[in-house]
């Protein structure tokens, strides 16, 4: 027996189809259905979502025309962000999970400070020193945010941000101050003692010196006068004349 052809059926499975094809280009083109709206944040502590919201989506973003490497390098390029990673969760969000930029000390520039993590990169400009603890005096020309700071004694501010460190894991020092002049590094622990490291290379080994000079000046009852170890050898203080 001869199988029936049914036209007709097949004609509407065909409209169907066309009609369902362009539904979904419409929906896919003309829409906002998978156009990023919202995003989630994990491992943020000082960046808040509305920060990455505001920097990550100045355009509209479509869900599966999103080059993920593209994405990923612009996450990278906000100047709080040290690394991370953004995933796309369908149809209209992004995960993100990312490793901030801590700033560690201020750097006073100008009439402001810089706020610089460990790898001396610039995170913020602020007006204060915003409780991190201040370094005074370091000299160079430009920096950008999210940057580095490059210039040829990078290592002074090297040792002194070190040296920022190690007063701050030793209790016994109530807040002195750190100054660069002319590429070498001073402490004033109080009004009348002052410390000079140098250029601050073995800071560490200087930094102990400097503790078991300045600990036995406490026990002789002397509160005045110079600590000096910006070498390698002995340290030796000199007073300051009555």
């Amino acid at each position: 027996m001869k199988k029936k052809t049914h036209y007709i059926r097949n004609f509407f499975v065909l409209i169907l189809i066309g009609v369902l094809c362009y539904l979904g280009y419409y929906i896919y083109e003309k829409t906002n259905v998978f156009i990023i709206k919202d995003i989630s944040v994990m491992g943020n502590i000082r960046i808040t979502e509305e920060d990455l919201k505001d920097y990550l989506l100045t355009d509209e973003l479509h869900f599966f025309k999103l080059n993920q490497y593209e994405l990923n390098e612009k996450l990278e390029s906000y100047p709080k962000v040290k690394n991370g990673v953004i995933k796309k969760v369908f149809p209209d969000r992004f995960e993100v999970v990312l490793n901030e930029r801590m700033p560690v000390v201020a750097l006073e520039w100008s009439e402001q400070y810089l706020l610089i993590d460990e790898d001396l990169v610039v995170v913020e400009v602020v007006n204060s020193t915003s409780g991190y603890y201040p370094i005074r005096g370091y000299k160079f020309e430009n920096f950008n945010i999210g940057y580095e700071i490059k210039d040829n004694h990078r290592y002074i501010l090297e040792n002194a941000m070190f040296l920022a460190f190690m007063i701050m894991s030793y209790d016994q020092l109530d807040d002195p101050a750190i100054t660069v002049e002319e590429n070498q590094i001073y402490l004033q622990i109080n009004e009348n003692l002052n410390v000079e490291f140098g250029d601050g290379d073995n800071m560490e080994e200087r930094f102990n010196k400097m503790i078991g000079v300045y600990e036995k000046l406490q026990e002789d009852g002397i509160y005045s006068g110079v600590i000096k170890v910006f070498h390698d050898g002995y340290p030796t203080f000199d007073p300051f004349e009555e």
